[in-house]
């Protein structure tokens, strides 16, 4: 529980808003609602190793993956007002892409991965993304207890 009021107070600290955490099938914020679900399954593992390679910033693989996870979706909040018309169109066109595809059985057979590097590379996820992978970089000394630890 401690771990989880730390990443309440960091998300508090840095959006000025209430989130709250909440378990869910997927990771992600809804912002109307302030609530950030966390899927702590194979999704949270699986996003923060695409996040980790497509952006090539292998300097935080020693970060817990959760941290990093929450961060991009805080990123979500803080990016939000730079987003244009066109990044919404290009997010709301991937997502209906993917949705086809697994609608059809996913008959391609595309791996989860293969399936989702398309939505972590629209503009909407990789500028979430970037807003986190900078945070840590710059709060290195205040992210030291998300660490791994022996690592």
């Amino acid at each position: 529980m401690k771990r989880i009021n730390q990443l309440i107070k960091l998300a508090k600290d840095l959006t000025g808003y209430d989130l709250e955490f909440n378990f869910g099938e997927d990771t992600h914020i809804d912002h109307d609602d302030g609530i950030i679900y966390i899927n702590c399954n194979d999704n949270v593992n699986m996003v923060f190793n695409h996040i980790i390679n497509s952006h090539k910033r292998y300097e935080f693989l020693d970060y817990e993956p959760i941290i990093m996870v929450v961060l991009h979706e805080i990123g979500h909040y803080m990016v939000f007002d730079n987003l244009t018309e066109d990044d919404f169109d290009e997010y709301a066109l991937i997502n209906l892409g993917i949705d086809l595809i697994i609608n059809e059985n996913n008959k391609y057979k595309l791996t989860t991965e293969e399936l989702n590097r398309p939505y972590f590379d629209t503009t909407i996820e990789w500028n979430a993304t970037e807003w986190a992978l900078d945070y840590i970089k710059e709060h290195k000394e205040e992210l030291k207890d998300w660490r791994i630890k022996n690592v």
